[in-house]
């Protein structure tokens, strides 16, 4: 068991490693990576307290993985991920509240195309 007893759900993978949500008592749902190996398996997010970062929507998109998340501010945005904790950062700052969710997350070439709160439609390009 390389996950260490969790529960691994959207399993997506970057290439080299699988990225995935899961959720254990402490840090509630998250995004995690692994490259197959339990010291290789590690929590990438760490937001939206005990209850989690209610992370979904995964996506790939030249070479990094997309999806939504609930942040620490209590607002959900577009983040993106390259496997490491590091590597994954916020990509967008939409207004859209604790209810409103981006989402509809389509690969298109290098670029994520998105439907974001009222369904318009985004594009972004890292």
């Amino acid at each position: 068991d390389v996950a260490g007893g969790l529960s691994p759900t959207q399993m997506v993978t970057d290439g080299s490693k699988v990225v995935f949500t899961a959720s254990d008592a402490a840090s509630g749902d998250q995004l995690w990576s692994s490259d197959g190996t339990a010291t290789g398996t590690a929590m990438l997010t760490s937001t939206g307290g005990s209850s989690g970062s209610d992370a979904y929507s995964l996506t790939v998109s030249g070479g990094l993985v997309y999806f939504t998340s609930l942040t620490n501010a209590g607002d959900f945005q577009v983040f993106q991920s390259d496997g490491t904790t590091a590597g994954t950062v916020k990509d967008t700052s939409l207004a859209t509240g604790s209810t409103n969710v981006p989402g509809n997350l389509a690969a298109a070439g290098t670029s994520l195309v998105f439907t974001a709160p009222g369904a318009s439609l985004w594009k972004w390009t890292p």
